[in-house]
């Protein structure tokens, strides 16, 4: 199983927000200095267009994540914050990273359902 795949897993296995009908996820991922995952907080998207806040435990992820950053990375400085997109149903995912700007994908109460929409994973099918 590769880093990403393992990632995926650990989320939907750890959090009871998975046992909804759930058709996709975003997941954004604060990394400290050194790569290891810090804090979670993200957004699963069920088939009726509905959402749901859930957060997994960051110690869950760094074995994962942390073989992926050192696959994209190498020894470079990694990034404060990677953003995690999935698709059950297509088996797509995207993954995006912030390298600087300590607000971005931060939640934005005076937007919030539009902040969250434009988390919401969207593939061609």
């Amino acid at each position: 199983m590769n880093a990403i795949e393992e990632m995926i897993n650990v989320i939907v296995k750890n959090d009871k927000a998975f046992e909804l009908d759930w058709v996709s996820f975003t997941l954004i991922i604060e990394l400290r200095e050194d790569g290891r995952p810090s804090g979670t907080n993200g957004y699963l998207f069920t088939k009726l267009g509905d959402f749901e806040p859930f957060a997994t435990t960051p110690r869950l992820l760094r074995p994962s994540v942390a073989a992926y950053l050192k696959e994209v990375y190498g020894d470079a400085q990694p990034p404060i914050k990677m953003l995690l997109q999935f698709d059950r149903v297509s088996g797509r995912f995207n993954i995006q990273f912030e390298d600087k700007d300590e607000s971005r994908w931060q939640v934005r109460p005076a937007d919030i359902h539009s902040y969250i929409e434009e988390l919401r994973p969207r593939f061609e099918q």
